[in-house]
């Protein structure tokens, strides 16, 4: 009898996201869309690179303490004293980032300005800086809703930074600028500071009761050892999604960066279902144990993988179409590529979920394993495939390596949790159509 509030409590919060991410996602298309429209294929890609960069150096620099943090939040049973320590992991991890991006920013400008970093400038450069230390608050103040399971607060925050984008963007038609790459960071920097003051009046507001900044007694094994085998899995994964965009613009140039980003904005509109029963069920899956751990995880990604199916076959019919009609005839010749991404899109959707169930567990390892899988098939089919085939060959690793990447991460949580394969199986494909079999039985009653 206890099961079904909390079940329902589950289903709400789910569907909240969902709702909020749909909500966003169209507020961003429509931003993007103006700015694909107004850069050109060309400037696009430049755009593109930087705020990659920016994403990715977050990644490297934060030594995963952003997961240690949502990790021990969601574990712990004193929320006062863990809500402090996590308040002063992120001023310490906001100092060392600001340090390290700096140094990093430098190094990859060295290295690529006259390959994958091509058309980059250094003001650009020192922007996409500003950007990137923004978002990085910005995934902080969010990462500390969520944990405190304010999910109203994380919604809010998030559609702020997309009205905010949005609405600069109608500005600058409107007031017939001259809109460039530098104009379009800077609008997005805006909308994201937007967002994190939101965030952080919110958490505010739902500050613990006994919450206090304090430093952790063991930093050692309550953060930097699960945070660095975090890192490692967190990178793997977001070279195994967005190398290639590096690879196209080393090899092609900017205009297919452009281009190719164009397609796999479209492509990934599917992994919203995904992007919403993720942010909900972490939480849920670290503090639940056992059987009750096993059922929920594989149940939540069972329906995911069913939504993402169903989203990549009406995408399908839609891109040939919708692609052209939003950014515009320039951006026409990336439909292939788009279309060729879409197989991948359940399999990116399992490596994500499961990727997720194994941080909640206590081993993001076995996530950078799987990840590392794909990081290799990728870079070894991109240099292959790229200089031959273009965008569709960056298209045909990428979906490749997504396939290998899930099999590979089911097959190490499954084995980690003492699942066999048939019970895993059966949880993913069989058990959410009996659940919605059932349900759909019950209200014809």
């Amino acid at each position: 009898m206890k099961a079904a509030p909390r079940n329902r409590t589950l289903a709400g919060s789910t569907f909240s996201v969902l709702t909020n991410n749909i909500a966003t996602f169209v507020l961003m298309a429509l931003t993007n869309v103006l700015i694909s429209r107004a850069l050109g294929p060309g400037q696009r890609g430049v755009q593109a690179i930087v705020l990659l960069l920016a994403s990715n150096s977050m990644t490297v620099v934060d030594l995963g303490l952003r997961s240690a943090i949502q990790y021990n939040l969601t574990r712990s049973k004193e929320p006062g004293r863990a809500f402090g320590e996590a308040l002063a992991v992120c001023g310490v991890l906001m100092l060392g980032a600001t340090v390290l991006g700096a140094l990093l920013f430098i190094g990859l400008f060295s290295l690529g300005r006259h390959g994958f970093l091509q058309g980059v400038s250094p003001l650009l450069l020192g922007l996409g800086f500003i950007y990137f230390l923004l978002i990085l608050a910005q995934d902080l103040a969010v990462i500390l809703l969520i944990s405190l399971r304010d999910f109203a607060g994380r919604n809010s925050a998030l559609f702020v930074n997309s009205v905010v984008g949005l609405c600069g963007m109608v500005i600058v038609f409107l007031w017939k600028m001259k809109v460039d790459v530098l104009l379009v960071v800077t609008l997005q920097g805006a909308g994201v500071g937007a967002s994190l003051i939101v965030a952080s009046r919110r958490l505010i507001r739902a500050f613990p009761e006994g919450a206090s900044r304090a430093y952790p007694n063991d930093w050692w094994n309550g953060y930097l050892k699960f945070g660095l085998k975090s890192s490692l899995s967190l990178i793997m994964t977001q070279a195994n999604a967005r190398l290639d965009s590096f690879v196209v613009n080393g090899i092609l140039g900017n205009l297919p960066v452009g281009l190719y980003m164009a397609g796999v904005s479209l492509a990934e509109l599917s992994q919203y279902v995904n992007n919403a029963a993720m942010v909900v069920l972490y939480p849920e899956t670290a503090r639940r144990e056992g059987a009750d751990r096993t059922r929920t995880s594989l149940l939540g990604a069972g329906i995911s993988f069913y939504g993402v199916v169903a989203c990549s076959i009406g995408m399908a019919f839609l891109i040939p179409w919708l692609l052209p009609l939003l950014y515009g005839r320039a951006f026409a010749s990336a439909v292939p590529a788009a279309l060729w991404l879409l197989p991948g899109m359940p399999a990116m959707a399992l490596f994500r979920m499961f990727g997720s169930v194994a941080t909640a567990m206590g081993h993001p390892e076995l996530r950078a394993y799987a990840a590392f899988c794909g990081m290799v098939v990728t870079i070894s089919l991109d240099l292959f495939l790229i200089p031959t085939f273009g965008i569709v060959g960056a298209a045909w690793a990428s979906t490749l390596a997504y396939i290998i990447s899930a099999v590979i991460m089911v097959i190490l949580t499954m084995r980690h949790g003492n699942v066999n394969c048939r019970d895993s199986f059966n949880g993913i494909f069989f058990e959410p159509l009996r659940l919605v079999a059932a349900r759909v039985s019950a209200r014809n009653r």
